[in-house]
Parts: structure tokens; sequence; C-alpha cells
């Protein structure tokens, strides 16, 4: 085989390679596919009620609209398998803040958030929610 007998039988088999592609339309995922994949993957943890102990919390959720609106009656201190959107959302956004006013230099009142009371919190048993670190890079430390 010569240079050019090569180089058109590659070609061929690019084309063929390119054809067959098209013909199956391989999908791959979008970003908010992927998104989804991951929240609503199943994590277990302990629900801490802070607000009441020992009570019980109820409330309906849905984060996209793909995924359909459920109710959750959740009480306090017991194991619970949730999907992870479920356990972030307890965990960061159910919370109060509490206000404070301030005077400044020339004494006008001016109205401030002091501090967020976490009203619960989802503490995990099998995952870690790395999202919440600011830095990426993990480092591994071993024992020599």
């Amino acid at each position: 085989m010569n240079v050019n007998e090569i180089a058109t039988d590659i070609e061929t088999t690019v084309k063929k390679a390119i054809s067959d592609v098209k013909k199956k339309k391989i999908k791959t995922k979008s970003k908010k596919e992927l998104e989804i994949e991951k929240d609503t993957k199943i994590v277990k943890g302990v629900f801490r009620y802070t607000e009441i102990p020992g009570g019980t919390m109820k409330f309906s959720f849905r984060k996209y609209k793909e995924v359909p609106l459920k109710s959750y009656s959740l009480v306090d201190g017991q194991i619970y398998e949730l999907p992870y959107m479920v356990a972030k959302h307890i965990s960061n956004n159910c919370s109060y803040p509490i206000h404070r006013y301030m005077q400044d230099d020339n004494g006008n009142v001016h109205t401030k958030v002091g501090q967020k009371v976490s009203r619960c919190r989802f503490e995990p048993l099998d995952f870690i929610d790395t999202s919440d670190y600011d830095s990426p890079n993990i480092i591994t430390v071993e024992r020599i």
C-alpha cells in the first residue's frame, strides 16, 4: 500500500464513522439532566428539628418541573433516605433571619441581618456534600 491508498482508506473509514454517528444520533446528557441525576440520587442521614426537638416537620418539595412534587413528613432524630436535593434544601434553606437595628454616624437607623437561625438540618450518614467547599482541591493524607 502506498501513501495515497492509506490516506484514501483512512478518509473512507472516517466518513463511515461520521455517517454511523449521524444515523444513530448519539445523545449526550445535558448539564440539566446531569444536575437532575445528581439531585435525585438517594442519600441517607438523620433529620434534626432544632426548632421543635422531638417534633415533626411536614413540607412539600420540587426543584425541577421534570420531577413531580412530593410531600415529606420528617420526625426529629429519625434516619431517612431522601433525594440529595431535599437533604441539601433542609440543611441550607430552612432558616430565618434575626434583624438588628444599627445607627450610623449621622444618627440614621438601618436594619441589618444580625444572624440566621437554622430551623432544622440533615446530618449525612453516607455522603459528603463537597459543593459547599470553596476549594475544589481535595488533599489526601496517607500514613507511611
